[in-house]
C-alpha cells in the first residue's frame, strides 16, 4: 500500500483556494488584519513579511474580474462590424459593380465570383478573406475608384476590431495567469506563517486559531463557473447561502440572452425573480438582484436559438 502523505505537509492553504480566488481573498485578508498588532514584534514581523504579497495578489485579483468583461465588449464589436458587412456593406457595394459590370459579366465574376455570399456566410476569418480579396481586385478599376474607398475602410476597421478583440482575449488570459501565480505565492507565504506560528505557539497551540479563517479553509468552494448551453436549456449551477453584501461578476460570451436566478429548489422552475444578461456583456450585480436572499440554488437559462457560453465569479 502507498504511504499517505503526512499531513502537515500539505498546504491546505493552496489546496482550499484552488478554483476559489475568492477563498484566497478572504483568507489572506483575515490573516494578515489577526497579524497587525504592532505591539508584539514578532507578530509584527509576520504582517511586515505577508503585506506585500497579499497586496500583489488583490491587485491582480481586482484586474483579473475587470477583464472579463472586456473582452465580450470587444468581441461584441467585431461581431457588429462583420453584420453589417453581411446586412448593408455588401448588397450596397452588389449594385455599385452592377452600374458597371452587368451581373454575370466576366468583370463582375471577377469582383464577386460568388455574388454577395463570400461577404454574407462562412467564418469571421472567411469574411475577412472576402473583404481583402475584393479590395485587391479593384486595383485598376477605375470607374469602382469610390468603392475602392469604402472597401479598404472597411478592410481596415474590420483589421483593427479584429486586432482589439484578440488582445482583449489575450489580456484576460494573462491576467488571469497573473492572479494563479499570486495565489499560489501567496498560499505558501500563509503556509510559513502557520509554520512559524507553530514554532511560536508550540507548547500551546490553540493559539494559533485566532490568526486563520479555519471555516473558509475548510468549506470554501469553487467560485468561477465557465458554462456552455444548447440553445433553449436551462441548468441547475450550484447551490450557496448570499448575504446582502455579496456580489456576483457576469460575462455573456454569446449572442444571445442568457438568464439567471436563485431559486429554492434546485429542480424546480425559473423564479419570479431574475436576471437578463445581453448578448456579448459583463455585469457585477448584488446576489439579490437575482432573487431572494433565502433562495440558495442558482440556475440559468439560454433564451437563445443557437449555443451561449458564459462565465459567473463570485467575487
Amino acid at each position: 500500500m502507498e504511504n499517505k502523505l503526512w499531513h502537515y505537509l500539505i498546504n491546505s492553504i493552496l489546496t482550499a483556494t484552488t478554483g476559489s480566488y475568492r477563498a484566497m481573498r478572504i483568507i489572506a485578508n483575515y490573516t494578515l488584519a489577526a497579524l497587525n498588532i504592532p505591539l508584539n514584534t514578532f507578530i509584527i514581523g509576520l504582517y511586515n513579511n505577508l503585506l506585500p504579497f497579499v497586496t500583489t495578489f488583490l491587485n491582480a485579483y481586482s484586474a483579473w474580474v475587470a477583464s472579463l468583461g472586456v473582452k465580450a465588449s470587444e468581441v461584441m464589436t467585431f461581431y457588429m462590424a462583420l453584420e453589417t458587412l453581411r446586412s448593408t456593406d455588401s448588397k450596397a457595394w452588389d449594385l455599385l459593380i452592377q452600374a458597371v459590370h452587368i451581373k454575370g459579366s466576366i468583370g463582375y465574376k471577377k469582383l464577386m465570383p460568388h455574388g454577395k455570399k463570400d461577404l454574407q456566410s462562412g467564418s469571421q476569418e472567411d469574411k475577412v478573406a472576402a473583404v481583402e480579396a475584393l479590395s485587391l481586385n479593384l486595383v485598376g478599376e477605375g470607374g469602382l475608384a469610390p468603392l475602392k474607398v469604402m472597401v479598404d475602410n472597411k478592410l481596415i476597421q474590420l483589421n483593427s476590431l479584429k486586432s482589439g478583440k484578440n488582445t482583449g482575449k489575450s489580456t484576460a488570459n494573462v491576467l488571469g495567469d497573473a492572479v494563479e501565480t499570486a495565489r499560489v505565492e501567496l498560499a505558501q507565504e500563509l503556509y510559513g506563517v502557520l509554520g512559524n506560528l507553530m514554532f511560536h505557539f508550540r507548547v500551546k497551540p490553540s493559539l494559533i486559531i485566532p490568526f486563520f479563517d479555519i471555516t473558509a479553509i475548510r468549506n470554501m468552494e469553487q467560485t468561477l463557473w465557465s458554462r456552455t448551453l444548447k440553445n433553449g436549456s436551462m441548468k441547475y449551477l450550484f447551490t450557496r447561502g448570499f448575504v446582502a453584501t455579496d456580489h456576483i461578476r457576469l460575462v455573456n460570451n454569446s449572442l444571445f440572452i442568457i438568464r439567471f436566478s436563485m431559486i429554492e429548489n434546485k429542480h424546480g422552475d425559473m423564479g419570479l425573480v431574475y436576471y437578463d444578461l445581453q448578448p456579448m456583456t459583463g455585469i457585477s450585480a448584488a446576489a439579490g438582484v437575482f432573487g431572494p436572499l433565502t433562495n440558495h440554488n442558482m440556475v440559468v437559462q439560454n433564451l437563445g436559438a443557437g449555443q451561449a457560453k458564459f462565465v459567473l465569479v463570485i467575487i
